[in-house]
């Protein structure tokens, strides 16, 4: 991403690999995506976790700004099994919708979304953080970063919060059997098109620190020591074929299996690959 290529490699390693970052998974944009069976790792909330991260590096092939609105990046979210979606809206901007009740409505979710038109043929690295501990009615419960720059809706660099107004204070994300989705959501929007690579969830609150460090200047770090890791699926390192090793140690931990053909692939974007 910095322009060293897909030739640098790190001596930590996960399951005592060396770790390296030469490869991403393409999305065509028609009908490509990954499903990833239902886990309490990848439920926010589950077994009373004290938060829910998830991490994500995009890089949007759509030949121009306007063209990437819609587009879903992952989702757990189907019809009566809401639990969280994260897309570009219309505007163009990075959205994380988190639902409580299994319902979208306005009045029983939250809606986050970083001041940021995401451009093509660049590539985000997008988290998204839920404080459980947070009352739920409360709009400071999420934070975003967008290569590694903070949004918050105290900081005033977000657009157009809402908060659950329906659900009490002490409010619950619902756990479902819905699959994860990468590259779609099941209930409507379009196909991701483009990359997706070193995609993860924690169940804890990821800090200022975890997120620069994770973000490591454009390049992608070995994640498989950090605290409250429930999912990591690094999109072509070490797979083959059409599944994408989960890396977690979580219980009930699901590979991710793609679907309609996504390419693993090192080609295409060579020295602006993270």
């Amino acid at each position: 991403m910095l322009g060293l290529g897909n030739s640098l490699v790190y001596q930590s390693g996960v399951f005592g690999i060396p770790y390296a970052n030469a490869f991403s998974t393409f999305f065509d944009g028609t009908d490509d995506l990954g499903t990833v069976a239902s886990y309490n790792g990848v439920n926010p909330g589950a077994d009373s976790a004290a938060g829910f991260s998830t991490s994500i590096w995009i890089y949007s092939t759509q030949s121009s700004a306007a063209d990437i609105r819609s587009d879903r990046i992952f989702a757990k979210s189907g019809s009566g099994k809401a639990e969280y979606v994260c897309t570009i809206g219309g505007a163009g901007k990075p959205r994380f919708f988190l639902y409580f009740s299994n319902n979208t409505s306005a009045a029983t979710r939250y809606r986050f979304v970083p001041n940021i038109v995401i451009q093509p043929n660049t590539w985000y690295h997008i988290v998204f953080v839920w404080d459980a501990s947070v009352p739920t009615d409360e709009d400071h419960a999420l934070t975003g970063y967008i290569n590694n720059v903070k949004y918050t809706n105290a900081l005033g660099n977000t657009s157009i919060p809402q908060t659950p107004t329906a659900v009490g204070a002490s409010a619950t994300v619902t756990a479902t059997d819905q699959t994860l989705e990468v590259g779609r959501q099941s209930i409507g929007g379009d196909y991701w098109k483009g990359y997706i690579d070193e995609f993860s969830i924690f169940n804890t609150v990821l800090s200022d620190s975890d997120v620069n460090a994770m973000y490591n200047s454009g390049e992608p770090t070995d994640l498989s020591s950090q605290a409250g890791l429930v999912g990591y699926w690094r999109m072509g390192e070490q797979d083959t074929g059409a599944t994408i090793t989960n890396l977690s140690s979580a219980a009930g931990a699901t590979d991710m299996a793609l679907v309609n053909g996504p390419a693993i692939t090192d080609d295409g974007i060579a020295t602006s690959q993270p």
